[in-house]
């Protein structure tokens, strides 16, 4: 293995993503600061050019465009001008014929299992793009079991070359908060108290509809003064969700917030009911171990990768079905000792999963990819 590493981090990703994506980078990024790595954050396409739910379909056209000509040829440029021997795509893509040794990771593989829930000329390019590309790097990260089945299952990787390396939650989640300041970021963005959480981006693969009638049905079982506060930047498909948000049944009790920082959203975990989490697909889920961080009891769904990150320390329900939302909702409005155990529980299973952890492990592979000679990478012959 070369003694002196220096990786390239393709960090287009981490200035246009405010989802998990991004978080994920920026945390790895860290922890390979704070222990001393050498690596250089490359950046030459505009931020925000892997947002697939653009305005119109000339603008999602042109950010593709731009971000083929950056991954395909200035990614690799900029890593060796920047004397870097190895390259880390985290967010999917990757040269399709690297001129470095090449790690990429693969979060989940939604647009396959739910092409519906994305738009349809980003699913048409990156399932073209990662035909190619995987082929050819020299191991691939993903962040849970459940990802590595469907990576392996799905995309015919070879098992051996899939990694998995899990994600975390920032510390910011399990500081204590001054006396006050909780209430303060309440009253700031108009939240009043009781209230249900939400958290992620608002776009259809989140199930928002289907919370948004089970919380309807909630209130209408006697829990009229419950609110619900959705935390999340705009998506694809965003517009759809708005429609039923103005819908007058639940518009004067829906709190919609966009992209939070980490403080406030730590104080609105600590403060909710519980958080609600009826996402179809995840690759990892991070909102479920920030508010188990917090203290906050979770409802989450039984599917992907939710069980795995979730162990014992969360209500899980079929969110397939809007009954079985709602019934799990009111479940943990009525028992106050079923809360009472998840918020003591959360914050065990929350500490089972650390960032420097990840990011200890995710150079261990880069390390690996580094000192490979073989710059053909995966094959399907």
């Amino acid at each position: 293995m070369p003694p002196d590493i220096k990786v390239g981090i393709d960090w287009g990703s981490a200035s246009a993503n405010q989802g998990g994506t991004g978080v994920y980078v920026r945390s790895i990024a860290e922890g390979w600061r704070n222990a001393g790595r050498s690596f250089a954050q490359l950046s030459g396409r505009p931020a925000g050019t892997m947002d697939h739910g653009g305005k119109s379909a000339l603008s999602r056209i042109a950010n593709g465009l731009r971000d083929i000509a950056w991954i395909q040829a200035g990614l690799s440029r900029a890593a060796r001008k920047a004397n870097c021997n190895v390259l880390f795509c985290p967010a999917f893509l990757s040269p399709v014929l690297p001129s470095l040794p090449t790690v990429v990771t693969v979060h989940d593989v939604g647009f396959l299992r739910n092409p519906r829930h994305s738009d349809a000329l980003y699913r048409r390019y990156i399932s073209l793009s990662m035909s190619m590309s995987l082929r050819r790097v020299s191991a691939v990260i993903t962040v849970s079991n459940f990802s590595k089945s469907e990576i392996v299952r799905l995309l015919a990787v070879p098992e051996s070359k899939v990694h998995v390396v899990h994600n975390a939650c920032s510390a910011a989640f399990t500081t204590a908060a001054p006396a006050g300041s909780d209430e303060a970021v309440l009253s700031g963005r108009g939240i009043r108290k009781p209230y249900l959480l939400s958290v992620g981006t608002l776009e259809p693969r989140k199930n928002l509809r289907s919370l948004l009638d089970a919380f309807a049905l909630v209130r209408s079982r006697g829990h009229a003064n419950l609110r619900l506060v959705l935390a999340g930047a705009r998506g694809w498909g965003y517009d759809d969700l708005l429609r039923r948000v103005s819908k007058p049944d639940i518009a004067p009790f829906v709190t919609l917030t966009g992209f939070l920082p980490e403080h406030e959203l730590a104080a609105l975990y600590r403060q909710a009911q519980a958080l609600v989490f009826p996402s179809l697909y995840e690759g990892f889920g991070i909102p479920v171990l920030e508010a188990m961080a917090c203290g906050c009891p979770v409802l989450a769904g039984r599917v992907a990768s939710i069980p795995e990150v979730a162990g014992d320390a969360a209500l899980l329900v079929e969110t397939v079905d809007t009954t079985a939302i709602a019934d799990g909702i009111t479940r943990l409005l009525q028992s106050p000792e079923l809360r009472a155990g998840l918020r003591e529980a959360g914050p065990r299973q929350s500490s089972r999963f650390s960032w420097a952890r990840t990011a200890d492990e995710t150079w261990a592979v880069v390390a690996a990819a580094a000192a490979t000679t073989n710059m053909q990478g995966l094959r399907h012959d």
